[in-house]
């Protein structure tokens, strides 16, 4: 398989203008959920949070299928194309989806991003050490 190396701009800065864009996102997803008439921050009954928690993985699956629907991901197919705009349009959508995730966990942006670095040191690790994924 033949694996492209393009280059990349480099990453946005987290803070543009004074505004963290993590939490400028988070308050902007919480703020379309309760425009929605729902806010995720304040679902206390378990069984509405499973069943809210369940529709937004529910949702987001969906999604990561719709951004794998704008490729030409079929092997028994011969179109090998990726429709860019659309799938960074569905991606947008998924992402969505996983910030209602995180908000009803009560994860903040601050502690994703905390646990997204010690996430990030495992799996450096991991690479380092041959990681096989192999558990036994």
């Amino acid at each position: 398989m033949e694996i492209l190396r393009r280059r990349r701009p480099p990453p946005s800065k987290a803070v543009v203008g004074g505004v963290d864009l993590l939490v400028a996102i988070f308050d902007r997803q919480l703020e379309m959920q309760r425009a929605a008439g729902t806010d995720p921050t304040m679902i206390v009954a378990t069984s509405e949070r499973i069943q809210y928690l369940k529709d937004m993985v529910l949702a987001a699956t969906d999604e990561l299928h719709e951004v794998l629907g704008e490729t030409g991901w079929k092997p028994w197919a011969t179109s090998r194309h990726i429709h860019t705009t659309a799938a960074q349009e569905e991606y947008i959508d998924l992402f969505c989806f996983v910030i209602n995730i995180g908000l009803a966990l009560d994860l903040t942006p601050q502690r994703v991003a905390q646990l997204h670095l010690e996430k990030h040191v495992v799996n450096l690790e991991r690479q380092r050490n041959g990681y096989t994924g192999n558990k036994r």
